[in-house]
């Protein structure tokens, strides 16, 4: 009897051995497939394959798995089961004439459900240690009858689901993400059908783009008395080395550049401005080219906190030029005519020529004019540079601290 059934053809004469091998025995008559087994429990089994296609932007991500679930059926009765379950695929047609649990996809936009397609296999393993009976003998071929009871039926598929995600993003680029996928009982079987969750497993080519997959962790496996929710949540962590040459880099560049042009000679203010003004519109180019890739938040960013500091930093850079230039044409206006008129009272021409004197650059003896910095300038060299220097020291090292999830987890 184990050659019967088995694919091969042993009957050469005839080929009798492989006639009449549906594996499903089940009464027409009295079978429903609408109705579910009475209380039916149905174990779960997960395996993440790939996460794919994460859009911070649209609050989802893609997620690709396989779905075993595996039940009982004692209104069911099943033919020539081999030891090993890949050996008794159910036929398509036959496929059809069985119940068939179904889960949802809670988080799912459109709360799709798994489904029975082409794609989809149905299998039977039989129970180790289980005893069939003969067939009648009403029936013309022989055959081995193993009971509902005794047998497994696993139904497997893969799917590909975009699924809803919340993204947590104050710690941006620092951050780490949970996302999940929520699998329930459908409303018309709430009351039929339980689903546990019996094993999850993970594939070791897991690599979502930009983040590290870290890990899983079960949120609800069924087993709190209703059977009607599981969960599953990923852990991932965000790679934020790519922004490093992106964002990071590019800023700090552009905020030192700014703090240079508080060196330069204010003679120069014309040069100076310009600098100051094209770091600002360069940065705030690349505020807002972040800023559309990702979504519209209540709250700011730890990225936000950077760009706008970035950008503050050359705007107090061009009040300081300003201010100083404005200082110096009013000191320039102010005391060439308390020259003029110290020229006139004649004893005073001597020192009104030194008040003079010190508004014309002097020239060394290496024939250089010395650099000119007002008061306001020396401080700003001082406290703009360090300032800036402190921001971006305590940046990093907030964001770095957060940065434990992996030894947490």
């Amino acid at each position: 009897m184990d050659k019967r059934c088995d694919g091969q053809v042993d009957c050469q004469a005839d080929g009798s051995d492989e006639e009449h091998c549906d594996l499903i025995v089940l009464d027409g008559n009295t079978y429903q497939k609408r109705r579910a087994p009475k209380g039916v429990m149905v174990n779960v089994f997960l395996s993440l394959v790939d996460i794919q296609d994460i859009q911070e932007l649209a609050s989802s991500f893609t997620l690709q798995l396989r779905i075993t679930l595996e039940w009982n059926d004692d209104r069911l009765a099943f033919r020539n089961l081999k030891p090993d379950h890949q050996s008794n695929l159910v036929e398509p047609d036959q496929v059809s004439k069985v119940w068939i649990p179904s889960l949802t996809f809670a988080n799912s936009d459109d709360a799709a459900t798994t489904i029975v397609d082409k794609d989809t296999i149905l299998a039977i393993d039989r129970k180790i240690g289980s005893h069939p009976s003969p067939n009648s003998l009403e029936e013309i071929h022989e055959n081995l009858i193993y009971s509902g009871n005794q047998s497994t039926l696993k139904l497997m598929r893969l799917y590909t689901m975009p699924l809803n995600c919340k993204f947590n993003l104050r710690l941006y680029p620092f951050d780490n993400q949970i996302c999940s996928v929520e699998l329930k009982v459908p409303l018309h079987l709430n009351q039929s059908m339980r689903a546990i969750l019996a094993q999850v497993q993970e594939d070791a080519k897991i690599d979502p783009t930009h983040y590290k997959y870290v890990g899983f962790r079960i949120d609800s496996d069924g087993s709190d008395g209703t059977g009607n929710v599981i969960k599953v949540s990923l852990l991932l962590k965000r790679q934020y080395t790519y922004l490093f040459a992106s964002t990071f880099a590019p800023s700090v560049c552009l905020m030192m550049i700014a703090c240079l042009s508080l060196f330069i000679d204010e003679s120069h203010f014309e040069a100076t401005i310009m600098v100051a003004l094209t770091a600002k519109l360069v940065l705030f180019t690349l505020y807002q080219s972040i800023s559309a890739t990702l979504p519209i938040t209540s709250y700011m960013k730890l990225i936000d906190i950077w760009l706008l500091t970035a950008l503050m930093m050359p705007f107090g850079v061009i009040l300081v030029l300003v201010t100083a230039d404005l200082k110096n044409t009013e000191t320039d206006d102010k005391e060439p005519n308390e020259g003029a008129e110290a020229k006139k009272g004649g004893g005073q021409s001597l020192i009104s020529a030194v008040k003079v004197g010190s508004l014309v650059p002097n020239v060394d003896n290496a024939g250089k004019k010395p650099r000119r910095f007002s008061r306001v300038v020396r401080i700003s060299q001082l406290m703009i540079p360090g300032m800036t220097m402190m921001f971006v020291i305590g940046f990093f090292a907030i964001g770095l601290s957060h940065d434990i999830w992996e030894q947490e987890t």
